[in-house]
């Protein structure tokens, strides 16, 4: 008997299981949305000979697929044709970004947010888009029509609704379903008439609904709390308050240091985005940045920050940018309490809360660190010298 020399190919493809032979395979061979750009690649996987071929899928990404996968039809994508099927199982109707979208939005909104209120207020079949789309395009819809009920005391439904036309200088409100002047409404310019959706008042009594609700929610916290994290009982001062009206489970202490935490592992990674943000939008940074820039405008800036908060408190007093800077050549151009060269920062010797005014004499400049452990404390660093030239009116 004759002995018969198999090849890989031979021992691996000639069986009724492979539709196709390695050696059938070729550059340019499509499948689905791979097509073959390089031979094959051999290598040894946990001891067993794999092939694979270089393929650049439809979306342009370029990947080594297994044989096996391949001709077998189960990978047929980089795993972008995952994606598309994902998408193109979950579309609807596509038209979220029309009007009339938005208009069913509004419906359902102003039927409430729970389920049983909206099945007490709307219409069953309008639960849904597209039966909505279907009446709303039979009976009479356009760019410039409101939906309005014909009672307000029934539900929303194909009977008691109906389009209206606004015309001239009024616009329909849906909060309180009346025909208003253009001046009972707040300007918008995310919306495409340039005014609000809901008039003033409608804005107003949500507004003050949403501060009732705030209070009561203030009112009903404990005193005290335990932190889930650190475990200790603190103040509801220590606790930053939720939308839900609720305390935050960890304190302020803790709930800073996880923050902290988090900036410092993903620091590289967010001032990225910044500069890329940045790059992106030359228009806004150009010449709020230049304006940064600028030494002399950031002291003037800050000078006359300082002068309307004294005006505010009442305690008045003033001082140019030239008395600054000499003032700080006085002091040697350093910070006065770490004794080291840095940006320096206007600090007040006594504080304008606790009765300081804003004059060059109550001045002293220290870094941005040392001026916040000073914080509203009534500290003079200035030497004596300087301290003489305040005193005859030197300076």
């Amino acid at each position: 008997m004759n002995s018969i020399q198999l090849s890989f190919d031979d021992l691996l493809l000639d069986s009724p299981y492979f539709p196709l032979r390695i050696s059938e395979v070729h550059i340019g061979h499509v499948f689905e949305r791979l097509t073959v750009i390089s031979g094959r690649i051999d290598r040894f996987v946990n001891g067993r000979q794999r092939t694979y071929f270089m393929c650049r899928c439809r979306c342009g990404v370029e990947k080594e697929i297994d044989t096996w996968q391949l001709t077998r039809g189960k990978t047929r994508s980089c795993g972008c044709l995952s994606s598309d099927v994902t998408a193109a199982r979950n579309y609807r109707h596509g038209e979220t970004l029309t009007r009339l979208y938005k208009a069913w939005s509004n419906m359902l909104t102003q039927c409430g947010q729970r389920r049983e209120a909206i099945r007490d207020k709307l219409y069953e079949a309008w639960q849904h888009f597209l039966p909505f789309k279907e009446w709303a395009l039979r009976n009479g819809y356009a760019d410039r029509k409101w939906l309005k009920r014909k009672d307000n005391k029934l539900p929303f439904s194909p009977d008691n609704c109906l389009w209206i036309s606004v015309e001239g200088n009024t616009k329909f409100c849906p909060g309180c379903d009346l025909e208003l002047d253009h001046a009972q409404f707040y300007p918008s310019r995310s919306r495409s008439d340039g005014l609000t959706g809901l008039c003033k008042q409608c804005q107003r009594s949500g507004i003050d609904k949403a501060a009732q609700e705030f209070r009561e929610g203030v009112r009903s916290l404990p005193a005290t709390k335990e932190c889930t994290k650190c475990h200790v009982v603190k103040p509801s001062s220590e606790f930053w308050l939720k939308e839900n009206h609720r305390l935050h489970p960890w304190c302020k202490a803790c709930h800073g240091k996880v923050l902290k935490a988090i900036y410092v592992k993903n620091r590289a990674k967010i001032l990225e985005q910044g500069r890329a943000y940045r790059l992106a939008h030359p228009e806004i940074f150009c010449h709020t940045a230049r304006k940064a820039r600028n030494p002399r405008h950031m002291i003037v800036s800050r000078a006359l920050w300082h002068r309307r908060r004294a005006r505010l408190l009442a305690q008045g007093g003033s001082y140019t940018h030239d008395e600054w800077i000499l003032l700080c050549k006085m002091c040697g151009n350093i910070c006065l309490r770490c004794r080291e060269r840095k940006n320096l920062t206007v600090d007040h010797v006594v504080p304008i809360l606790l009765g300081g005014t804003n004059d060059i004499s109550n001045l002293q400049p220290l870094c941005g660190s040392c001026n916040s452990h000073k914080h509203a404390k009534t500290i003079d660093y200035r030497p004596d010298h300087v301290r003489l030239a305040f005193a005859f009116e030197l300076v």
